[in-house]
């Protein structure tokens, strides 16, 4: 898996608008109108296995308007997770770890949603 940076500054801030969830197959609105997208950092480390799992190849990480300190931080502690899923070992996010990412850059604690 490779870590890729995306857009370089050219964000068009989708995570800030309101958006209805509907049901694809029977066109259903699960969820009404309402900001749906967290503004939270979302961390993904404990999924890292599953994302691999599931053929993801790469992973964009937010860098847009952050240090360098903080694409540094962000791309290291991933690359070490990613190697570790590669070589199918089982791993607890050290706390150490957890704590340079919440220092680096953060608005107010992760997000882990996955719906």
């Amino acid at each position: 898996m490779e870590v890729v940076l995306g857009n370089r500054g050219n964000c068009a801030g989708t995570c800030r608008l309101p958006y209805e969830l509907i049901v694809q197959s029977n066109k259903e609105i699960c969820m009404d109108k309402g900001y749906l997208l967290s503004t939270k950092d979302l961390c993904g480390l404990k999924y890292i296995k599953d994302l691999i799992r599931i053929g993801v190849s790469s992973l964009k990480i937010e860098g847009r308007m952050k240090t360098p300190q903080y694409v540094a931080t962000v791309t290291r502690i991933y690359r070490k997770y990613i190697d570790l899923a590669y070589q199918n070992k089982d791993f607890i996010i050290e706390e150490q770890d957890q704590k340079d990412l919440l220092q680096v850059f953060n608005r107010g604690g992760f997000s882990s949603r996955t719906s």
